[in-house]
């Protein structure tokens, strides 16, 4: 940019194009949350984003109140102590490193249309392009593994507690490290579905909600926790996905097929349907969350990775999207084993699917948790200072 710049008022001349205009957002955005630092010393982008700023259609899109720092104080300081770790400076002196921070700015600065905090909460991984680690350590040959960083470096806390929050997730994070294991957000749904298809040995094809294939799944309502083994090699998966259902219920939503098909005429047409014969399904609205895809590789089972796993991805929607609750649907003979008290949901009642995209015929158990239940164990677990996990339910998560 500042080469053009320096020899044109705008990026591809002396009249201003689509060009600025797609341009221009980034770098707003960038300078909302405290990340101009780039272009300080380039006087042809500091002028070229002066020159765009006085334009009137700039102060009619970037009203008072538009911008994040606005909408949550905060947060602009937040990312500049995090600075460290969303730009760490061995990264940058690689010359891969250059491209990997901007396919992470690239996602960072993804805006929703109603205003939420969006990418900037879920600060993307630079190498999803990747499929994993371990496609990525065989390929580059120099044994350089992608290290996340820790789960408070990865998110930000939005909402709710954030000191109980902090905490809590610094003693899963404990509690994962003690089970040799580590997170990794992503939003990156294919590499879910590939991995769900290495694995189908372990993992039958899991609910048409996460497959991108099927449903809409946006930077600012969706995401996966992929938990990696020391190789990088994933180990275990959620998923979690936002519904803001302020004049619908999850019972409609069943029923219409829209909360599992971004399009569900044709699935209607071809005859699928889901029978909701839950009462409690004509209760849950508003900004709900729908987990899923749970998966454990089997010789990592034992460790209560299918219950800790889930309870951090669900601890992360709270404070990232401020829900009422979160559902999610559970085989009968999963819930035989106890997962479903140990994830800490208590209503259970029948679903039953009849999805040719998925498993025909496929009766399930609709579970649901409050808020209030789920900051509940958030609390209690800060209190103890500890995740703790009988033997009962270790024994029965190996099964």
């Amino acid at each position: 940019m500042e080469a053009a710049l320096v020899q044109t008022e705008y990026l591809m001349g002396s009249q201003v194009t689509l060009a600025d205009f797609c341009v221009l957002p980034l770098l707003v955005r960038m300078e909302d949350l405290g990340y101009e630092f780039p272009w300080s010393d380039q006087t042809g982008v500091r002028a070229w984003l002066a020159r765009m700023k006085a334009r009137p259609s700039f102060k009619a899109a970037y009203y008072r109140g538009s911008l994040l720092s606005e909408q949550y104080p905060g947060i602009r300081e937040e990312h500049e102590r995090k600075r460290d770790v969303a730009f760490r400076e061995d990264l940058l002196q690689r010359s891969l490193a250059g491209h990997l921070v901007k396919h992470h700015l690239g996602h960072l600065m993804t805006r929703g249309r109603h205003g939420a905090v969006n990418a900037c909460c879920l600060k993307i991984s630079p190498l999803d392009q990747w499929k994993n680690s371990c496609h990525a350590v065989h390929r580059w040959g120099w044994g350089m593994r992608y290290d996340p960083g820790s789960l408070l470096d990865q998110i930000s806390l939005v909402h709710g507690p954030r000191a109980v929050l902090a905490r809590y997730f610094e003693i899963a994070e404990n509690a994962l490290c003690e089970r040799g294991v580590r997170l990794r957000f992503r939003a990156d749904f294919d590499r879910l579905v590939e991995i769900n298809h290495e694995h189908r040995d372990s993992w039958p094809a899991f609910i048409p909600m996460f497959d991108p294939a099927h449903n809409r799944l946006r930077l600012d309502d969706s995401f996966w926790v992929e938990a990696l083994d020391e190789r990088g090699c994933p180990v275990a998966t959620h998923a979690g996905h936002l519904y803001d259902w302020q004049d619908t219920t999850l019972e409609e939503e069943l029923a219409s097929l829209r909360a599992f098909f971004r399009d569900p005429a044709p699935h209607l047409a071809n005859g699928d349907s889901i029978a909701v014969e839950a009462p409690s399904a004509r209760r849950i609205r508003g900004r709900v969350m729908g987990g899923g895809a749970v998966w454990v590789r089997p010789d990592h089972r034992g460790k209560g990775l299918a219950t800790l796993v889930p309870r951090v991805s669900r601890a992360y929607a709270l404070t990232r999207w401020d829900v009422v609750g979160n559902w999610a649907v559970m085989e009968p003979r999963i819930r035989d084993q106890g997962l479903a008290r140990r994830h800490g949901f208590n209503e259970e009642e029948m679903v039953v699917f009849r999805l040719k995209a998925w498993r025909n015929h496929l009766p399930m158990l609709l579970i649901w948790m409050s808020r209030e239940e789920a900051f509940s164990h958030i609390v209690s677990v800060v209190e103890r200072g500890a995740i703790d996990e009988d033997a009962a339910d270790l024994a029965a998560s190996r099964s």
